[in-house]
C-alpha cells in the first residue's frame, strides 16, 4: 500500500554501461602499452642461407657495410657513428627514402651488426634489410 500523494518509484529497465565503459578504458590502456612491447624482435638472415631477392624499385639503397673488425663502410669510405646517423637522417629526409641495408661480413661478431642496427633505428629507420649470400 502507499500512501496517497506519494508516487511509487519504477524499475530502471536500461543497462548501467558505466562500468562496462571502465572496464573497455582500462583494457585499452594495457593493450596501448603492451604492444610496443611486443615488437621488439628484428628478422635476420645468416650469412649464408636461402633467401627470397630484395624487390628493386630503382632507388639505390643505403648499405652499410661491416667488416670481421667492426669498422662501418659507406660507398666504399670507413665512417664513423656519428656519420652514420648524420647520412641516415639525410637520407630520410629525402623525397623518396632508400631502403636501408646491412651487409655484415660472416667474420663479423654479431655485436657488430646490432649496433650498426641501433645507429640506423636512432634516426628512426624502420626497415632494415640484412643482406646474406645464397650458398654455394
Amino acid at each position: 500500500m502507499s500512501l496517497p500523494g506519494t508516487r511509487r518509484k519504477s524499475l530502471m529497465r536500461d543497462i548501467n554501461v558505466v562500468p562496462y565503459i571502465d572496464v573497455m578504458l582500462v583494457l585499452l590502456v594495457i593493450f596501448m602499452t603492451t604492444v610496443p612491447l611486443l615488437d621488439q624482435s628484428v628478422e635476420i638472415s645468416l650469412p649464408q642461407g636461402e633467401s627470397a631477392p630484395l624487390k628493386s624499385d630503382n632507388i639505390p639503397p643505403f648499405v652499410l657495410f661491416v667488416d670481421a673488425d667492426g669498422l662501418y663502410y659507406l660507398d666504399g669510405e670507413e665512417i664513423d657513428a656519428e656519420r652514420i646517423q648524420a647520412e641516415a637522417r639525410n637520407a630520410q629526409a629525402s623525397e623518396t627514402p632508400p631502403r636501408f641495408q646491412i651487409r655484415g661480413d660472416a667474420e663479423a661478431r654479431y655485436q657488430f651488426v646490432i649496433d650498426a642496427i641501433v645507429l640506423l633505428t636512432q634516426e628512426g629507420v624502420q626497415n632494415i634489410d640484412l643482406v646474406n649470400q645464397p650458398p654455394r
